[in-house]
């Protein structure tokens, strides 16, 4: 399993569901297993964000559609799921496991190179132009011929010394240091004074402004695994009524929204849909749809806020909050 490609994971799952079409809606657990096993080596940096979308309700449509995973739109749908959660970079390694998933044949974007330098003008290519303006096709005969063989022939030196000129510029700009910048006759406010002595001037140095501890940092993988993971442990341990555990994950600011009293009175508690929204420092805001799931089996879903200090292991929740109900219990 350890050698799948992107797409081939996709088609797996594909599979997978087409198998177990008649047992009932899409296990969204089975899956995340799946997902782990068939996302090893290069690719297992794909597991968060495939575990995040095959437990979206987004994805529980698609594969509950009859056939499952058949209609086409599903697809732009799935994508705009993942990009509203991921990096670009991220979201473009998904895309074949997207169109695996969809059964639509794998495309490959076309890469773009960069520009060559001058040394691409290679001694065969000038060579081959050279040849080529020597060989092009002689109209008339006698002198004519003769002067048109001449001046084809001059034509090929000038493509080749035009071709060897560009080269030695390029070659010599190459090797030349970057021009010091442009100093300022007033030194900005805050800078340390130099003096115009140059020995004490080169005993000063300017140094690089320090990077705030609190600037936001890129969201890796990893960090957002981490706090999707918690929010999920937070809600499996409520819903199993281990509130000693579940206590572990969140701090004195989200007690309130957790007590053993209010969760105490329904069957199963599940959390989905989770997506980031906002990063300060190393706390990532996210948002997410909870049920509750009562006895009798009523149920009634609601979209929910959660603050995760992502510097802890586990992940710690900081804060949550109620946003508003999307299906009534009913």
């Amino acid at each position: 399993m350890n050698g799948m490609n992107a797409y081939q994971i996709g088609a797996e799952l594909r599979a997978h569901i087409l198998r177990h079409q008649r047992q009932g809606p899409v296990d969204a657990k089975r899956l995340q297993a799946l997902v782990a096993d068939f996302c090893g080596g290069e690719q297992h940096e794909l597991i968060a964000p495939l575990r995040h979308l095959v437990s979206s309700s987004t994805f529980a449509i698609a594969a509950g559609t009859d056939p499952p995973l058949g209609d086409q739109q599903n697809l732009q749908i799935l994508s705009h799921e993942l990009a509203q959660v991921f990096s670009p970079l991220l979201y473009d390694r998904l895309q074949p496991v997207l169109q695996g998933l969809m059964g639509v044949a794998e495309t490959h974007p076309i890469s773009t190179r960069s520009a060559a330098p001058p040394s691409a003008f290679s001694a065969s290519t000038t060579s081959e132009l050279a040849t080529g303006a020597v060989a092009s096709p002689l109209v008339g005969g006698g002198g004519k011929t003769s002067t048109n063989a001449v001046l084809a022939f001059l034509s090929g030196v000038l493509v080749m010394t035009l071709a060897g000129v560009v080269l030695l510029v390029w070659q010599r700009q190459s090797t030349l240091a970057p021009a010091a910048p442009d100093t300022s006759t007033s030194a900005p406010a805050g800078a340390p004074e130099i003096s115009s002595d140059p020995v004490n001037s080169r005993a000063l140095p300017l140094q690089p402004e320090p990077r705030s501890a609190s600037s936001d940092q890129p969201i890796t993988v990893s960090v957002a695994d981490r706090a999707l993971r918690s929010i999920q442990d937070l809600y499996n341990s409520l819903s199993a009524k281990d509130f000693e555990k579940s206590r572990l994950l969140y701090g004195s600011g989200a007690a309130d929204q957790f007590t053993p009293v209010f969760f105490n009175q329904f069957e199963r508690v599940t959390t989905q849909d989770l997506r980031i929204t906002s990063q300060t420092g190393s706390t990532l805001n996210l948002e997410g749809v909870v049920t509750f799931v009562w006895p009798d089996g009523s149920l009634q879903s609601e979209t929910r806020s959660f603050s995760v200090d992502t510097s802890t292991a586990p992940a710690f929740i900081t804060a949550s909050e109620f946003g508003r109900v999307i299906t009534p219990r009913r």
